[in-house]
This record gives structure tokens, C-alpha cells and sequence, in this order.
């Protein structure tokens, strides 16, 4: 583009060399913008006399396109720039200015930008902020219009119309070079073709004005995850309108008549007036009621408007407008406790709701905002019927077709693959992977409960809460700091840690150390004896708890668990929403204990030899005090084949000593000497060969 009015030192002809990947809207080019960070230059091009302004770091890459040397004259700052006018590449009576904007980079093209106002929001905003001419030469079937002029008017402007435009440029002179560039470029979803950016007559509310207000409102919300709210927040800062009309065939009219030469008529009065046929007409008055019943004339009179040519508007509402109006319809006071959708929200529904609630009512519609992610196929590309990767929560729960193929995941696992998956990253991917890796968590959980409720089946309904041993108190302790942390996990709707959370208990503590430990109590015991019933209560209450604490995000498993316990105060497991673990179970000193003595158990591992069952060795614990004393609660006796101690390290026997010294406990592992087997409880405490211990002796005789 040709540079007028530049230094009488520059001599010859001097161009911008301009850059654009939508030649067809330099019909409406208004300004050349420039980068203020980036720094300039003149060259000259290798055969020709012009010299060309383009950006100092581009130049060598510039050559490498082109095709020819570039030799740099001298530097240009930026404030001669903007000093500088041009001629518009299709006119000659037109000369237009250089603006500075910060959305011209070095990414590529040459520094300078090629600018039209109505086709891109980076054009639009540069000229807002300068007051060009916001001039729209393409009409809505994507023409030029006949303002375009006769070479171009009722040409496709991305096909024939743009072909036109460069062999006008081309005809002026204007056009250095034409390439193809692989680039990222709107193109519309249902049809699969690129869109037209083109700026028409809209309405808009300025949300610059409500900026502070909201993000004010803003800093009261809880965001969970809370990797959305940045995003937000920056949207919220840079967005200075909100277009909050379409051109649609259907949805709620904006009511607004227009005169015959298209301004707009608006007042309270007929504001007023619409209303009342609202009220009146119905929800389609609009577009059933004749134009004298929407614009009576004392109406316009008082507006000084003739009756005559008077149109109604065919624009109807965004839609984002309508649900983010929601709260209004919905809610009882002001505020909402949860507002709940996907990540894509951010930009919709959340931010319609925040802007509309703070303009009309002063506050946040909403007190927390819990966000899931966007659920994609396998291979992470996003759902769609044309592509046919459509996955159908109802085959996922009941199977499809080939249960080979598709097999019938049931509702649980859907519903565990959501609390699992779903609010850790943006893109859900609904894969055969995830599914099945949903089902065996699910599948887990419900072989350790069926164990559980197997081990409390025999609980009478009328049995007295047992004596404890140190080892259920402790379990119990664990109960209580489960349910703690669960219950805040899911009040804070991180619903991927509770199923994490509880899939860990489950199969560390529960599984493989308290029922682990207690197997030698619940088969071998007497059927009544304390320390069994003790085992059995402290299962129930394992079971109910991690029933309960399952339910919301497995039900028909919880319903399942509840149906068969022995011990329920309702039918319905949802029927009954307590007690839950009480206070009383929170017993720090049990729990530092049982944790002194699984350090010695550790050590007891160390020691043991390789493949040799713990049964058939025994143990030698020197402390001093105050651990001696400690230990000592679970083993009265120096020496021990039946104690709690014996119990958790999983020896056949416990010699406990007292040493007058030592910070640390000694422990060493030998074999055993003496007993024999007992071929019921397989412990290695029979008085000789082929005998029963005299527990398994005492139990046998009582059962006959």
C-alpha cells in the first residue's frame, strides 16, 4: 500500500508492505496496524527502485519467501509510523492512518496488518478505539454488496469475489507476492464450511461498565476445580460487550419497533405496553399482534414518531441471555448454593448468569460453581452424530447389540467412571479402558463388603456392644477419620478423591489389615465369645459406614449391602441418614499404640525368613519404659500365644521383656521349639502332634 506524506529524505516511491489471510475483505481495509514493541524498517527489494516498510526481525524470513534480497535502508520508529498515511489498495481518493495495536506480533506476515473493521473482532476493537468506520461491504448471503462497487458487487467473496479482489490488485500494481498458508480459521460445525465474519446491526450491553462490580461478585464464589476461575476472570476483564441479539427464525423477540429508515423506537411507556399483551396476547404477541396494537398512536405520538413505515424488529434474544435469566425464574432468594456444568460454561452459562444477576440485583446468582469436564471418545475427539462416535449412556449401563463388543457395565460403574473421572481434567475420554477400570473399582468394593456382610450375619439383633480389644478400637478410630474426610470431600465436590479415598481404605486398611488380622478371631473363636462378637461389631460398623459413604456415587451397590444386613433401623438404606461414626471412636492414644506396634511388626517382616509362614516363628520384644509399659496393655504376660499383641504381629508366640535401657525397641524372630499345629485354627499351639490347642478343644466341646 502506497505511503503518502513521508519524509522528503526518503526520496523514492515507499510502500507498507502489508500482509492478510482474507484478501476479500480488503475492499473495507480502514487502517494498516502496527506492533509499538516491535521495531521497523525500509528496504529495498532486490530489481526494483520502491522501498517497502516491514518489520526489522521479519525481513530475513521475508526474503526467504519472496524470494529475493532485502536490503535494509535505514530504521523506522514508531512514532514516524504513526505519522504516516497510505492509499486504500482499491481507491485512489481515499488516504487512511497507521494504528498501533498490540495484537500484531512476529509470529509471522511482515509486521504490519492489514485492518477492516467489520470482519474480525481484533478490527473491530482497533477501530472502536479509534473511531473508523465500521463499513460491512458483504451482505448476509455472503456478497459483496452493491457499495463494494460494479466489479465486485454480487460476487461470492471466497470464491469468485476474492479471485476479483487480487486481480484488482494485481491490475494497481498492489500485490507482491500470493502464497498459501496453512492456518487456523473459523469454520462452522454443522456444515463443515468457513464462516464469514461480518459485522451487522446488533444490540449489546456493555459489560465494561459492570466489570468491577462482577469481579467484585466474583471473589464470594468457590470454584471447584478451581483451574476454571483464572479463565474467567480473564474473559470477564477483556470483554467489553455482550451481543445480545440474533438472527434466528425462533426464540424470545427483541422488542424494539423501527422506523422507515431503521431507528430504533424505544420507551418505558411501550416497554410498559408489551407487557401488558404479554399478559394479554400470550408468550407469541409479538409476532400474532397487528403493528397498531404494538404501536398504538398516543404512544408514538408522545415520541414524536408518524405511524407510516413503521416494522417491528425480526431480532430475537441470545439465548445465553435467556438461561443466564434463569436464576430469576428458579431461585427464592437471590442466591443459588450450586450452579453445576461443564467447562465450557465458563464462557456460557456461568458468566451470563454473573453478568445479568450483578446488573439487576447487585450480587452472584450463585454460591459455588461445581465444573465437570467434556466427555470425548477414546481416542479424545469430541462426540458427535456425523462422526458416529456417539456413546450412549444406555448401552454403557445395559450393553449393547454384541455383549462382546459392548457389555452391560450397569449404573454404578457409569456412575463411577463420572465421580472418578470427570472433574479431573477437561476432556473426559469414554473409553473401553476407563469403563472397565470403573467396573473393577466397583467390583472390588463389592467383594470386600459381600466379606463384610458374611462376617456379621450371624450378629444377633440383640447383642450388648462387646468389649473392645485395642485393635478394634483402632478401626474404629480410622472410621472416624474416614467418614471426616469423605464427607468433606464431597462438600467440596471433589467426588475423583472420594473414590480414590475409599478404593484406598478398602483395600489397605480394611482388606488387608483389619480383616487380615481378625480371621483368626471370627472362625476360630467361640461363636458368642467377646473378642468374636467384638470382631463382628467392629465389621458392622466398617460396613455400614463404608455403605453409607459409598451410596452417593454407587447406590444400587449400597441399596444391595443394606437389603442383607442383619441390624437396620429402616428398610431403605436412603431412608436412614444416621447415625454416622461418633465421636467417641476418635481415640488418638489407641491409634499412636497400634502404630508403635505396626513399626514392630515391620521389623518382624524383616526378620522372618523368605516364604516361611509367621505361624511357625515367634517373637522376642525387648523395651524399656515407657514403651514397655505401652506394650504391655496388650500383653499382660511376659510370655504370650493368645494376646493382641500376638494377634497383630501374626506370631504364634510373643516373648514381651523388660530391659532398663534403650530409646528403641528390640525385636528378634526364632523358631519355634514346642507346640504343634492345631489342624483347626492352623496356629502353631496344640500341646502335641495331631492335637487341637486348648481353645479350638474348649470350642468344639461347647458346640457339642
Amino acid at each position: 500500500m502506497r505511503v503518502v506524506g513521508g519524509p522528503a529524505a526518503w526520496r523514492d516511491e515507499v510502500y507498507a508492505l502489508v500482509w492478510t489471510t482474507t484478501p476479500w475483505t480488503l475492499p473495507a481495509n480502514q487502517a494498516i496496524a502496527y506492533s509499538p514493541n516491535l521495531a521497523y524498517c525500509l528496504v529495498t527489494m532486490e530489481g526494483e527502485s520502491s522501498r517497502y516498510i516491514v518489520a526489522s526481525t521479519l525481513a530475513d524470513r521475508l526474503a526467504t519467501i519472496l524470494g529475493k534480497r532485502l536490503t535494509t535502508v535505514r530504521e523506522i520508529t514508531a512514532s514516524e509510523l504513526s505519522s504516516l498515511r497510505y492509499e486504500h489498495p482499491l481507491q485512489d481518493d481515499e488516504t487512511l492512518p497507521f494504528l498501533p495495536s498490540e495484537h500484531v506480533t512476529a509470529d509471522k506476515g511482515t509486521g504490519l496488518v492489514h485492518t477492516a473493521p467489520a470482519h474480525g473482532p481484533d478490527d473491530f476493537k482497533l477501530g472502536k478505539i479509534n473511531n473508523l468506520p465500521v463499513m460491512c461491504l458483504v451482505d448476509e448471503g455472503g456478497m459483496y454488496t452493491e457499495e463494494a462497487g460494479p466489479k465486485l458487487a454480487g460476487l461470492a467473496v471466497l470464491t469468485t469475489g476474492c479471485e476479483r479482489v487480487l486481480q484488482l490488485c494485481r491490475n494497481r500494481h498492489a500485490l507482491v507476492h500470493v502464497d498459501t498458508l496453512r492456518h487456523s480459521y473459523p469454520y462452522d460445525w454443522r456444515s463443515g464450511l468457513p464462516v464469514i465474519l461480518r459485522a451487522s446491526h446488533q444490540w449489546f450491553l456493555d459489560t465494561s461498565r459492570l466489570k468491577g462490580q462482577v469481579l467484585e461478585a466474583l471473589k464470594g464464589v468457590s470454584i471447584v476445580p478451581d483451574r476454571g476461575e483464572a479463565g474467567l476472570v480473564a474473559q470477564i476483564q477483556t470483554r467489553p460487550f455482550w451481543c445480545i441479539s440474533r438472527q434466528r427464525v425462533w426464540g424470545v423477540p427483541v422488542p424494539v419497533l423501527y422506523t422507515s429508515s431503521g431507528q430504533p423506537i424505544i420507551s418505558q411507556d411501550l416497554i410498559n405496553h408489551y407487557c401488558q399483551l404479554l399478559d394479554s396476547e400470550g408468550d407469541d404477541f409479538w409476532w400474532s399482534s397487528s403493528l397498531s396494537k404494538l404501536a398504538p398512536t398516543h404512544l408514538l405520538d408522545k415520541q414524536n414518531v408518524e405511524t407510516t413505515g413503521i416494522e417491528r424488529g425480526q431480532d430475537i434474544l441470545d439465548i445465553w441471555l435467556d438461561s443466564g435469566l434463569s436464576w430469576s425464574g428458579v431461585l427464592d432468594s437471590p442466591t443459588a448454593d450450586l450452579y453445576l456444568e461443564g467447562v465450557d460454561q465458563f464462557n456460557g452459562w456461568f458468566q451470563s448468569s454473573l453478568i445479568t444477576s450483578v446488573a439487576l440485583q447487585g450480587t452472584s446468582p450463585y454460591k459455588t460453581v461445581f465444573v465437570h469436564g467434556f466427555a470425548v471418545d477414546g481416542d479424545g475427539v469430541k462426540m458427535s452424530k456425523s462422526l458416529g462416535n456417539v456413546v450412549n449412556p444406555q448401552t454403557i449401563v445395559r450393553g449393547g447389540a454384541d455383549n462382546k463388543q459392548q457389555p452391560a457395565y450397569g449404573v454404578d460403574t457409569l456412575r463411577w467412571w463420572v465421580a472418578a473421572h470427570a472433574t479431573q481434567q477437561s476432556s473426559v475420554p469414554v473409553s473401553t479402558t476407563t469403563l472397565a477400570d470403573s467396573k473393577a473399582s466397583v467390583h472390588r468394593l463389592r467383594s470386600v463388603l459381600r466379606f463384610l456382610l458374611g462376617g456379621v450375619h450371624s450378629l444377633p439383633s440383640t447383642v450388648e456392644p462387646p468389649v473392645l480389644r485395642h485393635l478394634d478400637r483402632y478401626m474404629l478410630h480410622c472410621l472416624y477419620h474416614l467418614e471426616s474426610q469423605v464427607k468433606e470431600l464431597y462438600n467440596t465436590f471433589l467426588y475423583n478423591k472420594v473414590c480414590f479415598t475409599l478404593n484406598t481404605f478398602v483395600a489397605n486398611e480394611v482388606s488387608s489389615f483389619y480383616c487380615h488380622l481378625t480371621k483368626d478371631r471370627l472362625y476360630c473363636d467361640a461363636e458368642d465369645s467377646n473378642n468374636r462378637r467384638a470382631v463382628q461389631w467392629t465389621l458392622y460398623h466398617t460396613l455400614i459406614t463404608l455403605t453409607r459413604l459409598v451410596a452417593p456415587v454407587a447406590p444400587v451397590l449400597a441399596e444391595e449391602v443394606y437389603s442383607y444386613l442383619p441390624l437396620k433401623e429402616s428398610d431403605y438404606l436412603f431412608h436412614k441418614t444416621g447415625p454416622w461414626a461418633l465421636p467417641q471412636w476418635d481415640n488418638p492414644p489407641v491409634a499412636a499404640l497400634i502404630q508403635q506396634v505396626l513399626d514392630i511388626k515391620q521389623q518382624v517382616g524383616r526378620l522372618s525368613p523368605l516364604n516361611c509362614n509367621n505361624w511357625e516363628l515367634a517373637a522376642v520384644v525387648s523395651a524399656a519404659s515407657p514403651h514397655w509399659e505401652q506394650l504391655k496393655v496388650l500383653q499382660e504376660q511376659e510370655e504370650s500365644c493368645d494376646s493382641q499383641l500376638s494377634e497383630i504381629l501374626q506370631v504364634s508366640h510373643v516373648t514381651l521383656h523388660h530391659v532398663d535401657s534403650g530409646e528403641e525397641v528390640e525385636v528378634k524372630v526364632v523358631g519355634l521349639a514346642g507346640p504343634s499345629l492345631c489342624e483347626r485354627c492352623r496356629r502353631h499351639s496344640a500341646p502335641a502332634p495331631d492335637q487341637l490347642c486348648p481353645r479350638c478343644t474348649q470350642v468344639l466341646a461347647n458346640l457339642q
